[in-house]
């Protein structure tokens, strides 16, 4: 997925005489400096809180320790948020090693990406100025609401930003027939994906596809809904088929979906 799609598309015209470059070094020279900059006041805002910690951000990496050892979740280690999670725990506990600073790594790493995906969107929808601002303050909102042990909310984000990014595109007036469905795929996938992450995702997915439908081309309404809803399923079924394979489909089935439902319920009769 390319960030070009969330900027206006303007580029800078080749010197007569020299060969243009090569479009992805046009994209990664412009998204250097913002992803640098943004990085530098992620770190700076959430590094005063690197020792708050949370019990659940240390038992999702036992659980990914377990994975990588062979101890599927749901079996050898129980939880009920969905494998995703574990999944993104698991590699990179497997290039960096368990600990700390991997977790509190992974958060600024989430942080910024969701802080310059929403700067991209701005930039393509709005103006220079919101878009800068909307980078400054994304990483200062996601300390909010126990944001800086809640680590399942902060990898999820990126996901569900990119999701309303691509269906923006999909929806975009003057935005090709083929880039339209591609779009509204990736916006699916995208929504897919943080649904394996924390099962809330279902909320915004339901926003992404509602949205796709009032304002999609009507010509081809039909197929950008197919594709959504194709996208959103292949993560989800992506990882059934890898537990269902293993042997174990109806232990994650029990965990992510019917245990998860019954504390909600839970949690709403309380309130």
């Amino acid at each position: 997925m390319s960030f070009s799609y969330f900027t206006s598309g303007r580029a800078g015209s080749a010197v007569p005489g020299t060969a243009a470059p090569a479009p992805w070094l046009g994209q990664i020279a412009d998204a250097a400096l913002p992803v640098a900059l943004i990085l530098l006041w992620t770190c700076a805002l959430r590094l005063p809180f690197y020792e708050q910690t949370d019990k659940d951000e240390f038992f999702f990496s036992v659980i990914a320790a377990e994975w990588l050892k062979g101890g599927l979740p749901y079996v050898a280690t129980f939880d009920i948020k969905p494998p995703g999670l574990f999944f993104i725990y698991a590699v990179a506990q497997s290039l960096f090693g368990a600990s700390q600073a991997m977790i509190k790594g992974m958060e600024i790493v989430a942080v910024t990406l969701g802080a310059y995906v929403l700067y991209r969107l701005m930039l393509a929808n709005g103006t220079r100025r919101a878009a800068i601002w909307i980078a400054v303050l994304y990483p200062v909102y996601t300390l909010t609401l126990a944001g800086t042990v809640v680590v399942a909310m902060i990898l999820q984000l990126p996901f569900i930003i990119l999701s309303f990014a691509a269906m923006l595109v999909a929806i975009r007036a003057g935005v090709a027939p083929p880039e339209r469905l591609r779009q509204a795929f990736f916006a699916g996938l995208a929504i897919g994906a943080a649904g394996t992450i924390k099962q809330t995702a279902i909320f915004e997915a339901a926003a992404v596809f509602a949205l796709l439908c009032i304002y999609g081309d009507r010509r081809r309404l039909l197929a950008m809904a197919g594709l959504f809803v194709l996208g959103a399923a292949l993560p989800a079924a992506a990882f059934s088929l890898y537990f269902f394979a293993a042997g174990h489909f109806h232990e994650m089935f029990e965990a992510v979906v019917v245990s998860a439902a019954q504390r909600t319920n839970a949690d709403v009769l309380a309130g």
